[in-house]
């Protein structure tokens, strides 16, 4: 769905519930703010529930990484920069293995400090450079075992890209510029639950269906 068409849908419930002006700015702030609620709301489904991964999957990001000579991954976590670190799914380990003569690649299980501590003393278990493990000691970064050079890859979710409602305004009259916006990247449905949270946080209450019904007669009266 267009950003105009949102800013439009939105603008009309804003108008028939309250009198009250929002600029597109402003109309954009909501809409990243209703946008993280979804994404919080999803996350920890992501891994369990098939709505939650289908509406989250064009998040999931790959990565490469070598890690520094102390283990350490870092992950990119400038908010300003896209793709933004936000959650991370799964990271292996890829090496060569001589026997075989082919690459082989690890799932790294990445562990809290409780579990990490017992798993560094297990003299059964304890971590080894082709099996490592690893955890993370803040967002963006994860500390492997053992703490040496380590490559392999990964995903993670990246955070949702803010919406810009790109225009030009002359007098009271704002003409839209398509080319210039920053679109939200869901799929319709999740647009749709975003639109109602906005709304929501702006003070008005409304349903899905007449989300929906007001979506499809507007692009029905649309050349």
């Amino acid at each position: 769905m267009d950003l105009k068409l949102i800013h439009d849908l939105i603008r009309f419930f804003l108008q028939k519930e309250q009198s009250g002006w929002f600029s597109p700015e402003e109309l954009d702030n909501l809409l990243e703010q209703a946008q993280w609620v979804l994404f919080n709301q999803l996350k920890p489904n992501y891994a369990k529930d098939q709505y939650a991964r289908d509406a989250l999957s064009i998040f999931s990001t790959p990565f490469t990484y070598t890690s520094t000579a102390a283990g350490l991954v870092q992950l990119p976590v400038n908010p300003s920069v896209s793709p933004c670190y936000e959650h991370l799914l799964s990271i292996f380990t890829q090496y060569w293995d001589n026997n075989q003569g082919r690459i082989r690649t690890n799932e790294i299980h990445v562990y809290n400090e409780d579990e990490l501590a017992r798993r560094l003393d297990s003299q059964i278990l304890a971590p080894s450079i082709t099996q490592p493990i690893g955890y993370e000691p803040r967002p963006g970064q994860v500390q492997l075992f053992p703490e040496t050079e380590i490559s392999g890859k990964g995903f993670y979710l990246r955070r949702p890209i803010k919406p810009v409602f790109a225009y030009t305004q002359s007098g009271l009259t704002i003409a839209y510029n398509q080319a210039g916006s920053t679109q939200l990247e869901w799929q319709r449905s999740q647009i749709n639950k975003i639109i109602i949270l906005t709304l929501q946080m702006a003070g008005v209450n409304v349903s899905e269906q007449m989300i929906i019904e007001w979506s499809e007669a507007k692009l029905q009266t649309q050349p």
